[in-house]
């Protein structure tokens, strides 16, 4: 498995082979910056449904079944 990336400013490329095990790769790079910076995770709703929520939970789904 080979990522590479390209860094300019605010701007980070990766560059690698469309599979599953690369996608998991950046997955994981983003959640270590974000760990390592502190960053917290905005909720966004977009058309009414909460956007970066996980699907899976209940508490997601619950405002779109009210409407």
């Amino acid at each position: 498995m080979e990522v590479n990336l390209f860094q300019y400013t605010d701007y980070i490329l990766f560059f690698g082979e469309v599979s599953f095990s690369n996608v998991l790769t950046v997955k994981s790079m983003l959640r270590c910056f974000e760990f390592v910076l502190g960053l917290v995770k905005l909720s966004i709703v977009y058309l009414g449904i909460p956007i970066g929520g996980n699907p899976r939970k209940e508490e997601m789904w619950r405002s779109i079944v009210e409407k």
